[in-house]
């Protein structure tokens, strides 16, 4: 449906982020990393931030090719300049500078910057599931290449 009915979109802010899942094995278990159907998969979601739709998604594995077929996917589906923020996964900007895949292929039409999120394990947390109770340290923004307005620069 996204296919037949995404096109065209014309939003001011653009999200993206991955959501993480497995396919018949959890990671680290007796799968090798590179079984194309097995172990670890992610959901990569863009979503307009300010109208809540979902503009495209891929499921894969995370590397910097999957991440390059799903931002070709999304310059597809926008009509016009937007801005985008994602984290700093590499598949997305490179350690040092602006270079990456978001610059190689959207760099002719969004502004981009990256959030980063330090969180830490809540020490007084007693939970028989403590690693899921994080709280939020610091927030890092950074201004990767064209001209992003800094206090729209969150992520989902």
């Amino acid at each position: 449906m996204l296919d037949a009915k995404i096109k065209n979109v014309s939003v001011p802010f653009v999200q993206a982020d991955e959501v993480f899942s497995y396919v018949q094995q959890q990671p680290g278990c007796d799968v090798s990393e590179q079984d194309p159907n097995r172990g670890a998969f992610y959901v990569f979601l863009s979503i307009a931030k300010n109208e809540k739709l979902i503009i495209n998604y891929r499921v894969s594995k995370r590397t910097g090719d999957d991440a390059a077929n799903f931002l070709e996917d999304l310059r597809s589906r926008m009509a016009c300049r937007f801005q985008f923020t994602t984290d700093n996964f590499r598949g997305y900007c490179a350690v040092n500078g602006s270079s990456g895949n978001v610059e190689n292929i959207l760099g002719d039409c969004c502004d981009y910057a990256t959030e980063t999120k330090i969180m830490k394990k809540d020490p007084n947390f007693l939970g028989a599931r403590k690693f899921f109770a994080p709280y939020l340290v610091a927030i890092k923004r950074k201004s990767r290449f064209g001209n992003p307005d800094m206090d729209m620069a969150t992520r989902i």
